[in-house]
């Protein structure tokens, strides 16, 4: 088939009638499959845009968006007359902002970037961060028409990424707190021995020393530090044991009394009182002990930090308590643990957060952020629950439940 575009002109007398006429018949066929090549092409580009599943944006030269895909709506949540026209740096986080606008000019320039990262905001005000690739158009003199870019999400990459680095670092700081455990275990052998010795050579002292005297006085008091000493040294044996996974019967109350027993000195001076109630028919927990006490152990410090940030000074009201009772939930009987202080107490909106690991409200060098967390896994390993009551200001509630075996 061929397409021809005819015209005609018509040939008049000198009296203005009609004698003939004149035609041209021109052969068209080129054009028109150029046209609709034209036409099919703009309709593929427009499939193209209107249903690509990467998101598409144009900008001007000014930075502003001249068109954006619904695919690039559908991610951001917006409508397409809150986007165009505006600036695409008014879109991104402030720490981005910068970015573009010293990369958008080396764009214009380049012609080209490629997994170029931004974070950008949704709507509802969270922001995702994309890697963007793209390139320019110009006007037949060369200079810069617009920019044609499309960019993919991937703000599961970067959480992805600062997941394995978080678990790096709570390898390595497992390892040291393991290599700490090790010396610990170490330089309490080390005491122990000459304190034994100490203990010895006051004791005979005494045995000679004549009654009501200097030395019997001071060989009293050297052994009684000695021997306070010495207890505080075979706490920290105990707790820094290798112990295997294996779950025993534990009476609650030698569990509770190591971590007191290491940590009574420093209660002490800073004027805290531990107030500790164990009702009488509570049975034997089936635990790994060593795992027992450090879930006490850090729930005493993080009690103890709390009231001396709330009460730097001595205060009738630096308190702890810590209660021991039996509990039915859903007609299974467990054992609650509860360690309560009346400190700063924790703000609503970080109650979420208090269990992730590195998460610490503490000033940096005091906490690591792993005493809940490390909390959190060892009640699970337990089969038990945790649960936290706390009112800023006024008190820290952290209560946990174990299963009762046998």
């Amino acid at each position: 088939m061929k397409w021809v575009r005819e015209k005609a002109d018509f040939i008049y007398d000198n009296d203005g009638n009609i004698e003939g006429a004149v035609g041209l018949t021109q052969d068209i066929t080129q054009r028109k499959e150029i046209e609709a090549q034209i036409i099919a092409s703009e309709e593929k580009f427009r499939t193209l845009y209107d249903e690509s599943p990467l998101p598409y944006h144009s900008l001007d030269a000014e930075g502003r968006f001249i068109e954006v895909n619904p695919a690039w709506l559908k991610l951001l949540g917006y409508d397409e007359d809150e986007v165009i026209g505006k600036n695409y740096g008014d879109f991104l986080h402030p720490d981005w902002q910068p970015v573009f606008a010293e990369k958008f000019p080396v764009f214009k320039e380049s012609g080209r970037v490629h997994d170029v990262h931004f974070k950008i905001r949704h709507k509802d005000g969270h922001y995702i961060d994309i890697s963007l690739g793209g390139c320019i158009s110009s006007h037949p003199d060369g200079t810069f028409k617009n920019t044609n870019c499309v960019f993919v999400d991937i703000s599961d990459r970067i959480q992805a990424e600062a997941d394995r680095k978080q678990m790096e670092a709570q390898t390595i700081r497992a390892s040291q707190l393991a290599t700490l455990g090790e010396l610990s275990a170490g330089v309490a052998h080390e005491i122990n021995n000459p304190i034994s010795g100490v203990i010895n050579y006051a004791q005979m002292i005494l045995n000679k020393a004549d009654q009501g005297t200097r030395e019997e006085d001071l060989s009293n008091r050297i052994i009684n530090e000695g021997e306070r000493i010495a207890n505080i040294v075979s706490k920290l044996l105990s707790f820094s044991r290798k112990e295997e996974g294996e779950h025993q019967p534990h009476d609650i109350r030698s569990i509770i009394d190591i971590p007191l027993s290491l940590l009574s000195k420093k209660l002490e001076q800073d004027g805290i009182t531990v107030n500790v109630s164990i009702a009488n028919d509570v049975p034997v927990l089936h635990c790994n002990a060593q795992q027992m006490e450090q879930v006490l152990l850090n729930l005493i410090n993080n009690a103890q930090y709390a009231l001396n940030k709330k009460y730097p000074s001595p205060s009738p009201e630096k308190i702890i308590e810590i209660n021991v009772d039996t509990l039915m939930e859903k007609g299974k009987p467990y054992i609650s643990l509860a360690v309560k202080d009346y400190g700063e107490g924790i703000p609503a909106d970080v109650l979420p957060e208090i269990f992730g690991a590195f998460y610490t409200t503490k000033e940096a060098g005091v906490g690591t952020g792993l005493g809940l967390s490390i909390i959190e896994s060892i009640v699970k390993i337990h089969d038990g629950q945790i649960k936290v009551e706390s009112e800023e200001g006024e008190y820290t509630n952290i209560i946990i439940a174990f299963p009762v075996y046998g």
